[in-house]
């Protein structure tokens, strides 16, 4: 199956698509056809200038997307993928494999850029993807000689790749939650509202380091995928993450070029990579009213309390203890 469209309003995708899928659009989400597989949809406005997709699917055949090029250049689509799943891209006859654990993991094209997706069947695809307005970020950003002016707002057609933060990761899977499972407060818009500027603010910090010379350190693909794997032990084992000696024998690189590689893609140190995975985790737990904090500083792998409330403290700005009683 392919599906075709072409996104010339900052809403403009979703309605299209449920259209070729031949389902009905209420409100702001429809589910997948089941004859196609598994998965939902939802759209969620933020503004007029700010627009959230989200979509979860498990499809029964395999489907091509083509994203057509618009002429309509003010509409900028931030593109998040949240699995890991062999999804295939074609941009400019060159194909790439995209996904979370990738430094293809968040895709920013001009809306003048035509791409082309193969999604696999029987595999799990997540992707958030925000729509803005070229002329309201032209609003909020100052002129200055740096990338997102120079590039971002001043070219018709450009598209870039990154890696996203540990931040990024955070807040993109507070993102995904308040929209899956909205809360019945008065304010669970407003929280959203607050989460989409905060990502969007992140992205953009790290697009504005981008050097405009282009004169980046080059990282070949098999030095990528070995570092990415030390990230997957680190997340695996974050209890108890393995020492920098044994990542780098793990891999058979030398351990100083592990840690420059490792802090070049993901902008943190090993130590603080391990650090954001166990305090990410601690909060998650936090939030459970089964677990008291001493519960879950032994969860996160703390047998000292006293420690892992410096540390949560340092990380986070507040005591565990504080934390659980706001939430």
């Amino acid at each position: 199956m392919q599906i075709e469209f072409r996104v010339d309003t900052i809403d403009g995708f979703l309605p299209l698509l449920a259209e070729q899928l031949n389902v009905n659009f209420k409100g702001n989400q429809f589910d997948l056809p089941s004859q196609l597989g598994r998965g939902t949809f939802i759209q969620q406005v933020i503004n007029d200038d700010i627009l959230l997709v989200l979509y979860q699917l498990q499809l029964d055949q395999e489907i091509n997307i083509v994203r057509h090029a618009s002429k309509n250049l003010d509409v900028l689509p931030i593109t998040f993928w949240l699995s890991n799943n062999g999804i295939q891209q074609e941009l400019n006859a060159e194909h790439k494999v995209v996904g979370m654990s990738s430094d293809h993991a968040i895709f920013f094209p001009s809306n003048q850029v035509e791409t082309k997706y193969q999604f696999p069947k029987n595999e799990q695809i997540e992707n958030l993807t925000i729509f803005i307005h070229k002329s309201w970020l032209k609003t909020l950003v100052p002129e200055n000689n740096d990338y997102i002016n120079t590039i971002i707002l001043n070219q018709d057609n450009f598209f870039l790749y990154e890696t996203p933060t540990l931040e990024i990761i955070d807040k993109l899977r507070e993102v995904k939650d308040c929209m899956i499972s909205p809360s019945t407060k008065s304010t669970s818009k407003l929280q959203l509202y607050s989460l989409s500027f905060q990502l969007l603010t992140l992205f953009f910090q790290q697009v504005e380091k981008r050097d405009l010379s282009g004169k980046h350190q080059l990282i070949n693909s098999t030095d990528i995928a070995l570092i990415f794997k030390v990230k997957d032990t680190i997340e695996l084992n974050y209890k108890n993450i393995p020492k920098v000696s044994s990542l780098a024998q793990s891999i058979g690189m030398n351990l100083r070029k592990m840690q420059t590689l490792f802090k070049q893609i993901f902008g943190f140190s090993i130590y603080q990579f391990g650090l954001s995975i166990r305090m990410m985790e601690a909060k998650k737990l936090l939030l459970l009213p089964q677990h008291n904090v001493a519960e879950v500083g032994h969860l996160v792998g703390y047998s000292n309390l006293s420690h892992f409330t410096e540390q949560f403290k340092k990380f986070y700005g507040i005591t565990p203890k504080a934390f659980q009683k706001q939430n």
